[in-house]
């Protein structure tokens, strides 16, 4: 725009010169633009994804390269697998609360989990990586009391993050089948702040604070340039990954980011004050804050939805029947 401002002519003959070899540099923009995400629509149907007889299945993540869904049961105990299609299902764990914010490694080769063991009345804390290949696992942290978050992994996988007592640790780990990723800030929580860990320096520092109110919830995009999380009784709010541009999306749970940075999918719950009495799917865009319903036409309570890598579908909980269910995406 400067150029057309300060100097017609100059940007008149620049104009010209490009127009000839034209089809050229439209190939160069279709070959290597960003792809773009229409609006979700409601959808009519869903189906039954996974299901266990005799347990409730709930909080599904999808692996890096979606060939695998990892879910958890009642009470957030045990983590099982299945295939991308919802069969194969075996189990990774029986460890008692590791379902509570478990998280795929950058390479889906491994989950990082926080454990709970009890002994002589007290609850105490592990942190382990699940290799989901064999079911063999690695104790990264042993148990202690002090463990304040949930550990979340560094962008290469190359450390694992937590709160041990107030204080940030990491933990050094090169196991990772993908190697050369670009390291990137990493966001996490404690309590009522959120802080940027620095992989370069392991270093951190605090890019947002909410004074008293404790966060939960955070959800990185697929990208990284954004996070979203929420904020104990404020609601769901989204920001960029460097603490900056922070806005209030107002009512939704465990939002899951679609690809492109644009929408999340989040649920809105309603309740007696004692059981959730219903909840709905919904479209969130992220700059306006605009709601788009998706689960309108189905009969199901939806709760925790994952989306996948490539943003066709959704998975969500049925608290009614204990099962996962699939739901499709326009």
């Amino acid at each position: 725009m400067s150029c057309l401002i300060k100097n017609r002519k100059i940007c008149s003959r620049s104009f010209v010169a490009v127009q000839k070899p034209l089809w050229i540099v439209l190939l160069f923009l279709i070959a290597f633009a960003k792809p773009t995400y229409s609006q979700p629509k409601p959808a009519e149907s869903a189906e039954v994804f996974i299901s266990l007889p005799g347990q409730t299945v709930m909080s599904a993540q999808w692996s890096p390269d979606a060939k695998t869904v990892a879910f958890t049961s009642d009470n957030y105990n045990g983590i099982w697998l299945a295939d991308s299609n919802g069969t194969n299902i075996r189990i990774l764990t029986t460890d008692q609360s590791v379902g509570f914010g478990f998280s795929w490694s950058p390479d889906g080769a491994y989950i990082l989990g926080r454990s709970a063991i009890t002994e002589n009345r007290r609850r105490l804390h592990q942190i382990k990586i699940y290799d989901v290949r064999n079911a063999s696992y690695e104790i990264l942290v042993e148990k202690t009391r002090g463990i304040n978050s949930l550990p979340v992994w560094s962008s290469t996988g190359t450390e694992v993050v937590f709160v041990r007592s107030g204080k940030m640790e990491t933990v050094t780990w090169n196991k990772l089948q993908r190697t050369g990723l670009t390291p990137k800030s990493v966001l996490y929580s404690h309590l009522d702040k959120i802080f940027l860990f620095d992989e370069a320096s392991k270093s951190s520092k605090e890019v947002g604070n909410f004074e008293g109110r404790v966060l939960f919830n955070l959800s990185p995009s697929p990208e990284g340039n954004k996070i979203s999380f929420q904020v104990q009784g404020l609601g769901l709010y989204v920001m960029d990954a460097n603490g900056e541009n922070l806005i209030s999306l107002g009512r939704g749970e465990k939002a899951a980011w679609l690809p492109g940075e644009k929408y999340v999918i989040v649920s809105v719950a309603d309740d007696d004050g004692y059981n959730i009495t219903g909840a709905e799917l919904y479209a969130v865009d992220v700059n306006t804050g605009e709601s788009y319903p998706l689960t309108a036409n189905i009969s199901h309570t939806t709760l925790k939805p994952a989306v996948s890598p490539n943003g066709k579908y959704v998975l969500f909980d049925s608290p009614e029947d204990g099962v996962i269910y699939r739901l499709a995406l326009d």
